[in-house]
């Protein structure tokens, strides 16, 4: 099963990029910009949603990121990848913590617990220590 799911998301990339080099052949690419462009905010609105979208669902979202940068440029389109990144993230930790204890029920509180006790013994302000090996979990080190 997981073998299949390989060759299908493999199957869709190859057909997504089959599909933008048409676009730019066929000059469609600069007539899908134009008419974002048109739209003004109500499209800088749709394609921060699209975004914001991308960024929740486990899809990627570079090609799509490259178009933003190209229809907004670095500033606008900047401010929109980085809002929809915040967006999107802030909505995929709420679905994960809303629906986490729906499909994983209780099977995972024991885990938690036992993650929640580690970390209450090994937290030293803003540091967590590692294991023996050196391996440092932390994203502060002052």
């Amino acid at each position: 099963m997981k073998y299949s799911l390989k060759w299908i998301g493999f199957l869709l990339l190859i057909g997504l990029v089959i599909y933008i080099i048409y676009l730019l052949r066929t000059g469609d690419a600069e007539r899908i910009i134009a008419l974002i462009r048109q739209y003004r905010i109500l499209g800088f609105v749709a394609v921060l949603l699209f975004q914001t979208l991308l960024n929740v669902l486990p899809l990627p979202g570079e090609i799509t990121a490259v178009m933003l940068l190209e229809i907004y440029g670095p500033y606008w389109g900047g401010l929109c990848l980085w809002a929809s990144g915040i967006i999107g993230a802030t909505l995929g930790y709420w679905l994960a913590r809303s629906f986490s204890s729906y499909f994983a029920g209780t099977r995972v509180e024991p885990y938690l617990v036992k993650m929640k006790d580690w970390l209450g013994t090994n937290e030293v302000k803003g540091r967590v220590k590692g294991p023996k090996n050196g391996t440092l979990i932390s994203c502060y080190w002052p």
